[in-house]
């Protein structure tokens, strides 16, 4: 029991010595700008953002709309492969086994569900916004 503790303790203050290495060198001013000198610097930072090309939101929606298309077919073709893996297992299994195979079924629902609820809840708030801008 104490050298397992032991152990854990060596194990702790090895990670804090790494995370002390490899922590960021940090610059810190010295002298803080007055109260025009900030303003000044927040109204350059507000104008060049102004100034900046807006975003495209069709633009984005092209980009998007296939790419979540494309990650919602390599999704269903995993939970496809998966379901039938595990079913050829299940056939092929003994009792106790299938047992262990329909737990793991719980998992491939809740995947499935995340899944196809996460592309519902995508194209929802995706139709809703486009009526808004329109």
């Amino acid at each position: 029991m104490n050298k397992k503790i032991f152990n854990i303790v060596k194990i702790v203050l090895v990670i804090i010595v790494i995370l002390f290495i490899l922590s960021p060198d940090i610059y810190a001013t010295t002298s803080m700008p007055n109260a025009d000198e900030l303003h000044s610097q927040a109204q350059d930072f507000i104008n060049k953002g102004q100034s900046s090309a807006k975003i495209d939101v069709n633009k984005i929606a092209e980009i998007m709309k296939p790419l979540a298309s494309i990650l919602l077919a390599i999704g269903t073709v995993v939970l496809v492969v998966v379901t039938a893996v595990m079913g050829v297992k299940y056939m092929s299994a003994t009792p106790d086994v299938r047992a262990k195979l329909k737990t793991q079924l719980i998992g491939i629902a809740v995947s499935a569900i995340v899944l196809f609820g996460a592309y519902g809840i995508w194209s929802l708030a995706y139709t809703i916004m486009s009526d808004l801008t329109k």
